[in-house]
């Protein structure tokens, strides 16, 4: 078993001499022995308990809470229900922070996207945040219920031309275009624009929404706030 100086025991925990030399005044950790000299004298039993020591007193223990703990007769127990509560909140604090990392980059999304950020509107950031990604979610429906028209459009298709029965794909397109046209409205409805350069916040009529090009994310609109025409971001 090793033999440990007090110097040389603060340095392996990463700890002040005079730390250890409290410690042994408050009978938390003495050492194994003196030497001739009259030295403490450390062995690796005393350097785990200094280690545990530490850690324990990281956790927001008092030195007098520690003492109790070490001297208690069912001390596993304790420390076993201690370090049960440590990982419950050390997850709370991982799942908060990995939210705020999620929160960042969707304003870096924003930012990004050229979405203004005002300090008025960032007030209420977190619910636009929730909206975007609702609104994600939607054009995700969106896009496989596209897929899912255009397959039953190419069916239609398919039949007339086989069967020669263009009264039957007159009849198939009609509930295609109801559907579609349903699915387009509740998407409009859902969604709201801003424009780039008054930074206001508006809905268009249908009819503008419906015609006007687009990308993805924006839509060629006119503001009803100032004169602007052109590309207005999706939200």
């Amino acid at each position: 078993m090793a033999n440990y100086s007090t110097g040389e025991l603060a340095k392996k925990v990463g700890v002040s001499i005079r730390t250890i030399q409290y410690y042994d005044r408050r009978q938390l950790l003495s050492p194994a022995k003196l030497s001739e000299a009259g030295r403490r004298v450390y062995t690796d039993h005393e350097l785990e308990q200094l280690e545990l020591i530490t850690f324990l007193k990281s956790l927001g223990l008092s030195l007098n809470n520690i003492k109790e703990l070490l001297n208690s007769p069912n001390f596993d127990e304790v420390l076993q229900t201690l370090l049960n509560q440590e990982e419950l909140q050390l997850k709370q604090k991982i799942k908060q922070q990995e939210d705020t990392l999620k929160t960042i980059g969707e304003i870096k999304h924003w930012l990004t996207d050229q979405i203004p950020i005002t300090p008025n509107s960032f007030i209420g950031i977190e619910e636009s945040i929730r909206r975007r990604r609702s609104l994600t979610r939607k054009r995700s429906a969106l896009f496989v219920f596209g897929g899912l028209i255009d397959i039953l459009e190419i069916l239609a298709i398919w039949y007339g031309i086989s069967s020669s029965n263009w009264w039957g794909v007159v009849a198939a397109f009609c509930p295609i275009i109801v559907a579609v046209a349903i699915a387009v409205y509740a998407y409009y409805r859902s969604v709201e624009y801003v424009c780039p350069q008054c930074e206001a916040y508006f809905k268009p009529a249908f009819g503008e929404f419906f015609w006007a090009k687009h990308s993805p994310k924006t839509r060629w609109l006119g503001c009803p706030n100032c004169d602007y025409e052109g590309y207005c971001v999706e939200i």
